[in-house]
């Protein structure tokens, strides 16, 4: 594969940790306005989710970039 395929793929990932990030932010935005949220409200969640899934891909893009 060439050089410029991998950078597409890793652009991709970022796309979604940045979805990720967007995610947290907004679940931080809910629970500023309306205070602690209930552990089986589906927004918190989304923020576990989105905090996993943004963790994650950025150690992927880590262990790629220093790899």
């Amino acid at each position: 594969m060439d050089r410029h395929h991998d950078r597409l793929r890793l652009a991709r990932l970022d796309h979604i940790r940045g979805l990720a990030a967007v995610g947290v932010m907004v679940f931080h935005l809910f629970r500023w306005i309306h205070g602690k949220l209930d552990a089986e409200d589906p927004l918190e969640r989304v923020g576990i989710y989105a905090v996993s899934i943004f963790f994650m891909l950025s150690g992927l893009s880590l262990r790629y970039a220093y790899g």
